[in-house]
């Protein structure tokens, strides 16, 4: 192959010592490469094939309007005095009527905010709001979503370049540190697409690590798998499902 797939280059005489199946600039492997765009073309045919079944089916569903024959020339009726007035009289009454019972509502409205105020003290439930912390657990599992996004690029780079990103620069996302969560300190991308979560105190151990590694034995029949494993974190099973938990030696 001269061109590469991924980033168009072509090839040139002074790449003859270079591999034929690899690209001389961006390093992927032609084969990989054709592989990956064939698959994202077939995903948008199927897109493609699947909304035009759905206009299709509305198509067939919607129903042609019926159309009344009317007089080219309809015929001018003259209002009738009387009713004019009585229609504006009734107005005035429902306008009324609204306006009562908006009042009404408000006066309601006050009674209850008036009457809760009193029972119950602006410091009652500061107090106890504070009296129901949040739990390390829900704080450990709020912070785990982070962890799909940083899958979905390494699965991307493993797919273009037959390898594992081994930082966030190489994986394409932010720094350690901005992944900021509510006990979540930062997701590190260490050697081999490891991903690395460290947590605060909140989540019931100071400096806490888990660990999600890439398994990519059967990469080529259902894909990428994924182990999560942790050594801080006993009751991690109940908290994130199938992490396991590995004493430390």
């Amino acid at each position: 192959m001269d061109t590469c797939p991924k980033c168009g280059y072509l090839r040139t005489p002074k790449d003859i010592d270079k591999p034929d199946d690899q690209c001389p600039s961006c390093g992927v492997y032609y084969a990989k490469a054709v592989r990956a765009i064939g698959a994202l073309k077939e995903l948008k045919a199927k897109k493609e094939v699947k909304n035009q079944k759905t206009t299709k089916s509305i198509l067939t569903q919607a129903k042609p309007p019926k159309y009344s024959r009317q007089p080219a020339f309809p015929t001018i009726k003259i209002p009738d005095l009387a009713m004019i007035s009585d229609e504006r009289d009734l107005r005035h009454i429902s306008i009324k009527r609204k306006i009562w019972s908006i009042l009404l509502t408000a006066m309601l409205f006050f009674g209850t905010a008036i009457a809760i105020n009193k029972q119950f003290s602006s410091s009652t439930i500061f107090s106890n709001f504070i009296a129901t912390p949040i739990k390390p657990s829900d704080s450990i599992l709020n912070d785990y979503s982070v962890v799909q996004a940083a899958k979905m690029n390494i699965a991307e780079h493993y797919a273009y370049n037959g390898t594992f990103p081994n930082s966030n620069m190489e994986a394409r996302i932010a720094p350690p540190e901005k992944f900021r969560g509510m006990t979540l300190l930062s997701l590190t991308i260490s050697e081999g697409g490891r991903i690395n979560l460290e947590f605060d105190a909140l989540s019931g151990h100071d400096g806490g690590l888990i660990q999600i590694i890439p398994d990519s034995s059967l990469a080529e029949s259902i894909g990428l798998q994924w182990r999560c494993m942790t050594s801080d974190y006993p009751d991690i099973d109940k908290i994130i499902k199938n992490c396991k938990y590995i004493e430390k030696n």
